[in-house]
């Protein structure tokens, strides 16, 4: 994926928000739509971006050893009740205590400058 003029490849994860209200978008993506398919941007806009690579099948992300499927639209998904849902809510979970732990850091460097 390119974006902000510099490639983001798959099994890369930038994220440039980390605040409550991006916890909980990553949050609701882990609630699967009435159809039974969780789905999320890799494009998160201002809050995160999710590496996508191009492959044989079409577009891709890519979480340590396994693959989720990008449709056209710019959405990874996985189905409810495949071994992908684990893999999608995993990578969720781990988005998720990314933010988690860059907001304590900004909290605790900001504790440090109020003792200064």
């Amino acid at each position: 994926m390119f974006k902000n003029n510099h490639f983001i490849n798959a099994g890369e994860i930038e994220i440039n928000r980390y605040g409550h209200k991006a916890v909980e978008k990553i949050e609701n993506a882990m609630q699967p739509n009435d159809k039974g398919f969780y789905s999320i941007s890799v494009d998160g806009g201002n809050y995160w971006t999710i590496g996508t690579s191009k492959g044989k099948y079409g577009e891709f992300a890519k979480f340590g050893d396994d693959f989720l499927s990008v449709n056209t639209y710019g959405y990874m998904w996985a189905k409810v009740g495949t071994a992908k849902e684990v893999v999608f809510l995993n990578a969720m979970k781990f988005i998720v205590d990314e933010m988690n732990a860059m907001n304590e850091e900004r909290i605790a460097h900001l504790e440090e400058l109020n003792e200064d």
